[in-house]
């Protein structure tokens, strides 16, 4: 009998003490950066695939090409590999084709700051040359037209991350700096 209200005893404690500790809030402001800030950065390139896509490159997968799947698990292993690097902003490539991996990124970095982590910042990273040698056409920037064509390929980004990233998270990831969002050719929007 003793026995059994000391392990009732114990098991009390232990459970207001649970209690009574105190956790940091999960979902904390992220680092933030401005036009002075010195930061580390890196492109991340989406286009690997197994058997398809770039075939070399600066970025390899430490587990080797066979293992590169595109999918939200492996994303997530090189995304904990880029923040063991120390790197603050990711400028995630975009061209009009695997569309499907970079969105898998994207909800790779959901997920973990989801759990606490404090993932890299993403911004885009537009490849004119590839984009339109992939289109077949060059926009003409002095129409309406071309600039909606070249405006169009960050809207498609920034659908890929509405339709990944929930709305709470969204400013936490997204790169910013000084309010307004920083493209990688110097254009503010």
């Amino acid at each position: 009998m003793l026995q059994r209200f000391f392990t009732i005893l114990v098991f009390l404690l232990v459970s207001t003490l649970g209690v009574a500790v105190s956790y940091p809030p999960l979902y904390t402001q992220g680092d933030t950066f401005n036009l002075n800030s010195h930061i580390v950065s890196t492109s991340v390139f989406c286009w690997y695939t197994s058997a398809g896509g770039q075939l070399s490159g600066p970025w390899l997968p430490l587990e080797g090409r066979a293992n590169w799947t595109g999918e939200t698990d492996w994303w997530k292993k090189q995304i904990k590999q880029i923040m063991t690097a120390n790197i603050d902003v990711l400028y995630v490539h975009l061209i009009p084709q695997m569309e499907q991996q970079r969105v898998n990124l994207f909800r790779a970095l959901s997920e973990m700051r989801a759990q606490g982590y404090d993932v890299p910042k993403i911004a885009p990273f537009l490849d004119p040359l590839i984009t339109w040698n992939i289109y077949g056409t060059t926009p003409d920037l002095a129409t309406t037209a071309g600039k909606d064509e070249f405006v169009g390929e960050y809207i498609r980004f920034l659908n890929s991350i509405s339709a990944s990233i929930p709305i709470h998270l969204r400013t936490v990831i997204l790169n910013r700096l000084t309010a307004a969002l920083y493209l990688t050719h110097g254009i503010r929007i």
